[in-house]
């Protein structure tokens, strides 16, 4: 039985080993909104994964299930094995840090530390004994007897860390947890969690809607559109492989083209994009398009260059604007109906002037088609 008299059942024998958490087909509603739809995932042990999405995608809801703030209309919630979907918070012995910290003002940096490990009532010797464990893993040695508003946002975010990570959990949970930190700072931490997460070995659960940030952490990323799940992932494959339209326009930033579909063969397709002069063929898509129905083709900037002289161009176009941004040079060049920006490395080719009509050469592979919605 699991605390309040609740059975705790067993998850199927294949995931009980290596999965930290499952959820199977999870529903949630708030009236007539449905914030999270039949989702179906797996965590791996030791594993950090981001819930990313815009506002609104249900990835909040999502980790408020996984933690025991919510209850799911629907479906079951599965934690290190175990059937946890009734369980109350605090039987989950989950690790929770939160955007705005969440501390106790009224104690110090060693009291706030200690205090999941005093629920547990360890004796005080080990108290002591884990929090300077756990103040030198994130670097706030001789800060024990601070009080939280002496400190800095980071700070005061890593002493939230600390206390989440006290009692060893297996499993934590971070709910927008740089969100309040300024973009420096932010970036920093970012590193800083991961290679603490890598040293503890415990599972990481992540919110946010920042793309880079997801991208700098996760082993893997669940992305969300409209409380389900589009794409799970590491971050080079949602990056690399987007399995939709919205997966390639959110992980970052997308040459989106419009055009039908000119012809299909086994391993190709060819594409007539609005107004452009050429047939584009790439590879052909993994959903199902037929000849001549409309398209969507998204393709990175950095996966399109200017084409040299002795260069067949797969494409040409006017020349917009050209700017130069330090580590690379940002061309936009009109094709068609279209734009496409370029990413060029430093020492390319010298930069053509504006109204100069180009030749544009780039990887067929790296072209995703989808259906125009």
């Amino acid at each position: 039985m699991g605390d309040g008299g609740m059975p705790v059942t067993s998850a199927p024998e294949s995931s009980v080993r290596t999965e930290a958490i499952r959820l199977s087909g999870v529903n949630k509603s708030y009236g007539e909104v449905q914030a999270v739809k039949d989702v179906d995932v797996h965590i791996e042990a030791g594993e950090f994964v981001t819930l990313l999405g815009p506002s609104g995608s249900g990835k909040t809801t999502l980790l408020q299930l996984i933690a025991g703030f919510l209850q799911p209309d629907s479906g079951t919630v599965y934690l290190n094995g175990l059937d946890a979907t009734k369980l109350e918070p605090h039987s989950r012995e989950l690790g929770l840090v939160f955007q705005h910290y969440a501390l106790f003002p009224h104690m110090d940096v060693a009291a706030n530390v200690a205090y999941g490990l005093r629920l547990r009532k360890k004796p005080k010797a080990e108290q002591r004994e884990r929090v300077a464990e756990c103040l030198q893993m994130v670097d706030l040695e001789g800060m024990a007897d601070r009080r939280p508003d002496e400190l800095s946002g980071g700070q005061r975010q890593r002493v939230a860390l600390a206390r989440a990570l006290a009692f060893n959990p297996s499993i934590v949970l971070l709910d927008e947890a740089l969100g309040a930190l300024d973009r420096r700072l932010r970036h920093s931490l970012q590193f800083q969690i991961k290679e603490i997460q890598r040293t503890v070995g415990s599972t990481f659960v992540h919110v946010t809607h920042d793309q880079e940030e997801a991208m700098a952490m996760s082993d893997q990323i669940i992305l969300m559109q409209e409380g389900g799940v589009v794409q799970q992932g590491s971050p080079r494959d949602l990056y690399e492989e987007p399995a939709s339209e919205f997966a390639a326009m959110f992980m970052g930033e997308t040459n989106r083209l419009v055009g039908r579909v000119a012809g299909i063969r086994d391993h190709e397709v060819d594409l007539e994009l609005g107004g452009a002069r050429e047939i584009l063929t790439v590879r052909r898509p993994g959903s199902q398009v037929g000849d001549s129905d409309p398209v969507v083709a998204c393709i990175r900037p950095e996966r399109v260059h200017l084409a040299r002289r002795d260069q067949p161009p797969a494409l040409s176009g006017r020349l917009r604007k050209s700017t130069f941004m330090g580590d690379h040079q940002r061309h936009e060049v009109q094709v068609g109906d279209g734009l496409l920006v370029l990413k060029e490395p430093p020492g390319g080719l010298p930069a053509p002037s504006p109204g100069e009509v180009v030749g544009l050469v780039l990887d067929r592979e790296s072209v995703h088609v989808y259906p125009a919605p």
